[in-house]
């Protein structure tokens, strides 16, 4: 996603879908990308009329979004129109365009305005090795704080090059967050003085923290750095309400093979009730 030239949108002709329209039409705008749109139809169907026309319904409203994106003044590639697995043909699409990024809508579920991943979404997110941008239900592209929680591996690396990046774009705050574990008092002895030892590994966060830093230039950025002792998921969580952050971007595990599909368990928990859009990306 360093340049986002290109953007991969799938649809499926829902709400949820529409506003990944709107969303990736505000992105497009700002680097000036070019957005492919992707609609994959069931091959179940052995109906051949039937086929013909779903295949010439589905084209009809492809070229419907494929103008509203033109009118917005962003240009775009032909539209795709696969058959078969939905989340397959999203994943295989994305790496035959060289897509930058991959653009989905949260799904329809819902529930206390959290994101509430839908199956469809997630399954993209394991399959791709691509950056996926997942548009919360309702929202718009409209961004002024951005988290983005690092533990100092490769994929935290690639998702703060691409939040400063987007920081810069929208002249949002960003916030780099880091979550370091803290030494409860029944995990040890009576003898042991576990404030002190927290204290001594904050210091030691800290320190690794802002030693990580410095691989980034984050000169003219709006930024507010912060470790927090607990439990990763729990904190990245409080964090973005505290931010009120309207984006998201953390790193998930993992590139090919068997390992291209494991999200890492602080992503998977944190994506699952995240309250705003996000964006995972593998190193």
């Amino acid at each position: 996603m360093k340049l986002l030239e290109n953007i991969l949108l799938a649809t499926d002709f829902s709400k949820s879908s529409d506003d990944a329209v709107k969303n990736a039409i505000v992105l497009a705008k700002k680097f000036q990308s070019k957005i492919t749109l992707v609609h994959v139809l069931p091959n179940y169907i052995r109906n051949e009329k039937a086929k013909f026309l779903l295949n010439k319904e589905a084209k009809s409203q492809l070229d419907v979004i494929n103008s509203t994106i033109n009118n917005a003044g962003v240009k775009t590639h032909t539209p795709i129109i696969k058959y078969g697995s939905y989340c397959d043909n999203i994943v295989k699409s994305g790496d035959k365009i060289n897509a930058d990024l991959i653009m989905v809508g949260s799904g329809e579920k819902s529930k206390n305005n959290l994101c509430q991943l839908g199956t469809t979404a997630e399954t993209i997110i394991r399959k791709s090795n691509k950056p996926i941008w997942v548009v919360k239900k309702g929202s718009v592209l409209s961004i002024k704080t951005i988290l983005c929680p690092v533990d100092f591996y490769d994929e935290s690396k690639c998702a703060l090059k691409n939040a400063i990046s987007i920081a810069q774009k929208f002249k949002a705050k960003l916030v780099v967050f880091n979550v370091y574990e803290v030494i409860s008092p029944e995990s040890l002895r009576p003898a042991f003085n576990w404030d002190e030892l927290n204290q001594n590994s904050h210091t030691r966060h800290l320190k690794e923290f802002n030693l990580f830093l410095t691989d980034f230039n984050l000169t003219d950025l709006n930024l507010r750095k912060k470790i927090q002792g607990g439990i990763p998921d729990v904190e990245i969580l409080k964090a973005i309400k505290k931010y009120n952050s309207d984006l998201l971007i953390m790193g998930a595990s993992g590139k090919t093979g068997l390992s291209r599909m494991i999200i890492g368990s602080v992503t998977e928990k944190v994506i699952r009730e995240v309250p705003c859009s996000f964006i995972t990306l593998k190193s």
